[in-house]
């Protein structure tokens, strides 16, 4: 019935132990699985076959049905404190319509890839490019090859076990389109060696960093290291870089570096992030695209995404004057009263409170 041998069957998944037993019937008979991921399922039973095809036929359909019993196994704390905060449907959807109709590339990259939910999609609008999913935890890398080897990817798959930060790319033919959901984890989780390095690696582009960034901007840093003239992407994030200090790096990146295309935000109301009250962001960019204006759009839902084609034009001179973007998102306009925006009298940083 499987490879696993146990004397317990399970029907449901209640544990990651169960989790990594599951994904290991779906992905060993595909070959790659590396003992330390093969050791997260060892004496947790074997999944029923009735549970086997149910994934399957899942899987086979387009849904994550691993990730979400991922979400549902490993706590929310735990998930928050290595950002392993998958994204829904809706938004990889959108997405991935951006990338379809800004081009065609020969790879696509997917940083902190989790379950492969991106360079899945990706591989489906994409069928002859080569696939690179990068990611640390062994049991999303387990996941994601259980995945793979349904769909049936074959060699077109290469699954890093790494921290995107030591990822090397070979030159490649055509473009590479970097997609994903960039972690974000806190500044007070990461160690001295990485904020020095996220320094220095700024400084290199004439750029000034602050140690206090989360690891979001750590993503954004690499891939403008990694990225070529012509290559191209789209990241999900917070939208809180728009306008704290720290943020001042991944604007920089955005309007000069990657060659900024769009942002786009999302109503925190929509859920973006599940489980998590945050405004959204999708960030699109083209290396070396010489753009004169970003799209900037907002939106109260995920369904009102579309492509990312609309918005309004900002041009990239204002986007460089302003010490705030997210004023990109409303007309500068004059009040007939004199009166003006409390925010640009003063600027309320976090921890702190207005009356």
């Amino acid at each position: 019935m499987t490879l696993l041998t146990a004397s317990r069957q399970f029907d449901r998944i209640d544990s990651e132990g169960q989790l990594a037993s599951l994904a290991l019937v779906l992905a060993q008979a595909g070959g790659k699985v590396t003992a330390e991921e093969r050791a997260l399922g060892r004496g947790h039973g074997s999944p029923s076959d009735a549970l086997v095809e149910r994934v399957t036929g899942s899987i086979l359909a387009g849904s994550d049905p691993l990730g979400d019993s991922f979400m549902s196994v490993r706590s929310g704390q735990e998930r928050r404190r290595s950002g392993a905060v998958y994204t829904p449907n809706a938004i990889v959807a959108s997405m991935m319509a951006w990338a379809r109709r800004y081009g065609t590339p020969s790879r696509v990259v997917d940083p902190g890839a989790g379950t492969g939910r991106f360079v899945l999609a990706a591989a489906r609008s994409f069928p002859t490019a080569t696939l690179v999913a990068v990611e640390i935890d062994p049991l999303a890398t387990l996941m994601l090859k259980a995945n793979a080897h349904v769909m049936g990817l074959g060699s077109r798959l290469t699954v890093e076990a790494l921290d995107y930060r030591l990822l090397s790319l070979p030159a490649c033919e055509g473009r590479t389109l970097f997609l994903g959901n960039p972690p974000y984890v806190r500044h007070h989780e990461i160690s001295s060696h990485w904020k020095t390095w996220f320094s220095e690696s700024a400084g290199k582009l004439g750029l000034k960093a602050s140690k206090l960034a989360g690891l979001h901007a750590h993503f954004f840093l690499r891939t403008a290291q990694l990225a070529r003239a012509g290559d191209y992407g789209a990241f999900i994030t917070s939208a809180e870089w728009l306008d704290v200090n720290y943020g001042s790096v991944l604007r920089q990146l955005i309007a000069r570096h990657l060659g900024g295309v769009g942002l786009h935000m999302i109503a925190p109301t929509a859920l973006p992030f599940e489980g998590t009250n945050t405004t959204g962001l999708i960030s699109t960019f083209e290396v070396g695209s010489g753009a004169e204006a970003l799209v900037v759009d907002k939106s109260a839902s995920m369904l009102g995404l579309g492509d990312l084609r609309s918005g309004s034009r900002i041009s990239r001179d204002r986007a460089m004057q302003e010490d705030r973007w997210s004023a990109l998102f409303r007309p500068r306009s004059s009040s007939a009263n004199g009166s003006v925006e409390l925010g640009e009298l003063f600027r309320v940083h976090r921890g702190q409170v207005t009356g």
